[in-house]
């Protein structure tokens, strides 16, 4: 599912869109937020250039987790993980055919970026999901959140679940590894 044709099918005002988890701008699930020049907030260890070519882009290079520090990540191309998370490529065991090194970065809290006012939020963060929702102040109107693929089921697919439901999260789609929710209360 395109999220932005959806939100634009279902009326879904969407003024600042969230990525967590950015791996490149083709493959990026609020790229057609960023071509349409709405307000975007991109989070990523690794580096990329859709800040500087695109104005309504706000990066971040930092890691999420559940407390602040430095982590350690695995880095295997498509994607890094936090060393002793399960992550996909982990549990698909991917992992050991494009390994590329260690990366040691500073990791936040979620609460550290959001400012309370992310309409449409896209998290893959390879098995720490449930820290961004745990530490957001904002009321997404979507969001997408990577929970299962392959074999790959998120450490915290229970406590996600049931943080969607306590706070009035509807359950839409799934988007290849993605769920998809609609904030309904």
């Amino acid at each position: 599912m395109n999220l932005y044709n959806y939100c634009q099918s279902e009326g879904i005002k969407i003024d600042v869109a969230c990525e967590v988890g950015f791996y490149r701008l083709k493959d990026s699930q609020i790229k057609d937020f960023i071509y349409s020049g709405i307000k975007c907030i991109v989070v990523d260890i690794l580096q990329s250039r859709v800040a500087t070519r695109y104005k309504n882009v706000e990066w971040h290079r930092v890691g999420i987790g559940f407390k602040e520090g430095l982590g350690t990540f695995l880095w295997n191309g498509a994607s890094t993980h936090h060393i002793g998370i399960l992550s996909p490529s982990v549990q698909n065991n991917s992992h050991k055919k494009k390994y590329k090194g260690t990366i040691n970065h500073k990791c936040i809290t979620f609460d550290r970026i959001d400012k309370g006012d992310i309409d449409l939020l896209c998290i893959d963060i390879e098995g720490l999901e449930y820290a961004v929702l745990k530490f957001m102040k904002s009321k997404p109107k979507v969001i997408a959140v990577e929970m299962k693929w392959r074999k790959y089921k998120n450490p915290y697919f229970k406590n996600i679940r049931a943080w969607m439901r306590y706070h009035g999260y509807t359950f839409v789609t799934v988007n290849t590894s993605d769920e998809i929710y609609r904030r309904t209360a």
